[in-house]
C-alpha cells in the first residue's frame, strides 16, 4: 500500500501533509502521527465521492458540497502559494 501510494505522489495525484503538534515557528513534522493525504484533483476527487453527477446538474456549486469539500478545497490553495 505504502509503495502504490508513493506512486500516486509521484504522479502529482496525491500529497502527502505532514502533521505538527505545535502551532509555533518553525513548524516541525510530528513523524509519529500519520500523515494526511491531499488528493490533487479535485475533479477525480468528486467522482470518489459520487458528487460527480450532482455538479453536472446543478447551478449553485454551494448547495452540492455543503461543506464537505471546504476542507480539501482549503488544502488546495495552501499548496497553491507554497
Amino acid at each position: 500500500m505504502g509503495e502504490a501510494l508513493r506512486t500516486l505522489e509521484k504522479g502529482w495525484l496525491l500529497q502527502f501533509i505532514c502533521l505538527t503538534s505545535l502551532a509555533t515557528l518553525p513548524l516541525i513534522p510530528d513523524i509519529r502521527k500519520s500523515p494526511r493525504l491531499q488528493i490533487l484533483d479535485t475533479g477525480l476527487l468528486n467522482h470518489f465521492v459520487g458528487l460527480q453527477k450532482e455538479i453536472l446538474m446543478t447551478k449553485d456549486l454551494s448547495s452540492v458540497y455543503r461543506g464537505i469539500m471546504m476542507e480539501h478545497l482549503s488544502g488546495q490553495e495552501l499548496l497553491a502559494h507554497r
